[in-house]
């Protein structure tokens, strides 16, 4: 691996006789194996040699981030530069490199976590969610059995006064009704799970209630026609993550797609010959069929030809630095928000589900049904879509009148 990295013999040579040479040569592996390019690879060799050097640990011992973080200030100190970012470098290198290895000491795991993997069991085999959605609940579970391992360790002394005291704390931290009913409904079913289980009181679940939400107010309201086309035209550049966020922005805002939906896309999902886009949805445990537009699949062909790396996974979209991967839905969410962000753009929420909601007022104000539009979307109800019908008709005829470029 040194070999291949540095061409003079001597530097080669002087990273093999370092300390722990074949862990590192591992880990370089492990990272080409990721799409690293051989100048990164270079850096990191360099940076593991430092690592191995100013922290030395037997082949089997493990290290703590406590001890991580001691030497990466200590090698701040002793290198003579001032910036922070030599101690950042330094730590989160030797973090990756001794998680890899296996020898990094974890903090602990989250309290009660044996229950919350008990739960996600349940979920997965016998009610068959889908994993965004197990996730999801799991996360909330998590952080409110975080909260609570502060008051008590047994899950058996839960009561609903700890339910109040962590909705309070939610709502002092600005979550909406809405959010916080979310999680009540999350929390009532975890913990009738556990009262079957016998980890809590059986009549817990019931008295766990959230705020009242009226009908149709967390209405999802998108930008009007006129930002979405501004925002189109933030990717008219030549700059690979232009490109990449035309494709990504004109997928949102014609097929009305999830985050979700855009980060799962394959390779195989895109029928060029037919002209066809096929879009999973987990939820209904089924693909959707979309007519390829022509203005949706140039910006695609273009996105793969120019941009895309050069890498064996069969994501449409991918990261455009290494580790090279699957683009999370976190990124296709920051592609939306930060761009209307820029633009001054202000919307109940910026992520990828305001597009979602634009999408559905243009079909409505083009003619379709709430059945019509609610196919298109992929929602499992029409009840879902027919908050979508509540807006204002002059909306309804800015977006009826606009044309963006021929996309819809």
């Amino acid at each position: 691996m040194f070999e291949k990295l540095y061409q003079d013999a001597r530097t080669a040579a002087r990273h093999r006789a370092g300390p722990l040479a074949e862990d590192r040569i591992a880990f370089l592996a492990y990272r080409a194996s990721q799409g690293y390019t051989t100048s990164t690879l270079r850096w990191l060799a360099a940076e593991l040699l430092i690592v191995a050097q100013q922290l030395p640990v037997g082949r089997d011992q493990k290290v703590g981030l406590a001890r991580i973080e001691e030497v990466a200030n200590r090698w701040h100190g002793s290198s003579g530069k001032t910036t922070d970012g030599i101690s950042d470098v330094f730590r989160s290198t030797a973090t990756a490199w001794f998680r890899y290895l296996n020898r990094l000491e974890e903090p602990p795991a989250p309290p009660f976590l044996p229950l919350i993997v008990d739960w996600a069991t349940y979920m997965e085999k016998e009610r068959g969610l889908a994993a965004a959605t197990i996730e999801r609940r799991c996360q909330f579970v998590k952080d409110f059995l975080t909260w609570y391992a502060h008051r008590h360790d047994v899950l058996s002394l839960v009561a609903i006064e700890d339910m109040d005291a962590y909705f309070a704390v939610k709502s002092a931290q600005g979550l909406t009704r809405l959010s916080i009913r979310t999680i009540a409904d999350t929390l009532r079913s975890f913990f009738r799970h556990a009262g079957r289980r016998g980890w809590c009181a059986v009549t817990l679940a019931a008295a766990i209630t959230g705020p009242r939400i009226y009908q149709l107010e967390d209405l999802p309201l998108g930008p009007s026609w006129e930002q979405v086309r501004a925002l189109i035209a933030t990717t008219e550049g030549n700059r690979p993550t232009d490109i990449r966020d035309r494709a990504i922005l004109l997928l949102l805002a014609t097929y009305g797609l999830r985050s979700g939906d855009v980060s799962r896309l394959r390779l195989e999902d895109l029928d060029w010959e037919n002209e066809i886009l096929c879009v999973t949805r987990p939820k209904r445990r089924q693909a959707q069929q979309y007519p390829l537009a022509h203005g949706v699949g140039d910006a695609i062909v273009r996105y793969l030809k120019e941009v895309r790396p050069r890498f064996g996974s069969q994501e449409v979209f991918l990261t455009l630095h290494a580790p090279i991967g699957r683009l999370s839905q976190g990124t296709v969410w920051g592609v939306v928000g930060e761009r209307m962000a820029k633009l001054g753009i202000v919307a109940s929420h910026r992520g990828p589900h305001c597009l979602r909601h634009t999408c559905a007022t243009h079909l409505l104000a083009d003619g379709l049904s709430l059945q019509q539009v609610s196919e298109h979307l992929g929602h499992g109800s029409v009840n879902v879509t027919r908050a979508y019908a509540k807006v204002d008709l002059p909306a309804l005829r800015e977006v009826a009148d606009f044309d963006l470029g021929g996309l819809l």
